[in-house]
């Protein structure tokens, strides 16, 4: 005849093996007073799991179900922890700082060169002899005197016309005016002026300043003396001043 059992509660542990494979079966028996006996099973597979069946019911023993006839043993394993969600860290746009306004002071514009124009008549018969487009030695001395003055200004531009007065042919006096003006010109050019910015031109007898009233008559001295002033060489320069 059995032993009973004494004890409120005894636990026991039961190791089974299936035609499956190893599982292990924890069975816990609690008997009672009144000679009625819970057991409450717990069968897992190798892998720690639940075993069930094809149909999806909990596999047990004779000694039948858990209260209320529901798979009551969950895995021995801990519940596994879910991997915590970690949210991105968000992207912080920095705010663009505008660099300060520099204020620059106006700059004073400089002021414009100052343009200049020096114009001289040379007397004809003081340059050249009578019908004669060569320089006398005494007309450079002249000639010096303007290039001289030209020291505190930047040339443009060196204009020479020479003029011849009435008597003689038109041809005649474009020619000697021509000459004469040259003549000028090449001086200056001597003298250091650029040949680029000096011009010549001969006007002949076509610009007096006297007029047919005031030295009338033929070809003697005294309308030739009258007649003086339109025998002339003109020189006339442009450009910027470069001294106050």
């Amino acid at each position: 005849m059995k032993k009973p059992l004494t004890n409120n509660k005894t636990r026991l542990t039961v190791s089974l093996a299936l035609i499956l494979g190893m599982v292990t079966a924890t069975v816990n028996a609690q008997i009672t007073h009144s000679e009625q006996e819970h057991i409450e099973i717990s069968i897992h597979d190798s892998s720690n799991q639940i075993v069930k069946s094809g149909t999806g019911e909990c596999w047990h023993t004779h000694f039948g179900q858990g209260e209320g006839g529901e798979c009551n043993s969950m895995s021995r394993a801990n519940t596994a922890v879910p991997t915590p969600v970690v949210e991105p860290t968000p992207v912080v746009t920095p705010t663009l700082i505008p660099p300060p306004i520099q204020i620059e002071e106006p700059v004073a514009a400089p002021e414009p060169p100052v343009v200049v124009t020096k114009k001289i008549t040379l007397d004809a018969s003081e340059l050249f002899d009578f019908a004669e487009p060569i320089l006398r030695p005494s007309a450079r001395a002249t000639l010096d005197d303007f290039v001289e003055k030209l020291n505190n200004t930047n040339p443009q531009t060196i204009k020479v016309v020479g003029h011849t007065d009435r008597f003689g042919s038109a041809h005649y006096n474009q020619i000697l005016s021509e000459q004469r003006a040259a003549t000028v010109k090449a001086y200056l050019v001597r003298k250091g002026i650029s040949p680029d910015i000096v011009f010549s031109e001969g006007k002949g007898d076509t610009q007096p300043i006297t007029t047919k009233d005031q030295c009338p008559g033929n070809k003697t001295l005294k309308t030739i003396e009258c007649l003086q002033p339109d025998r002339r060489v003109e020189i006339e320069m442009t450009g910027t001043k470069t001294e106050p």
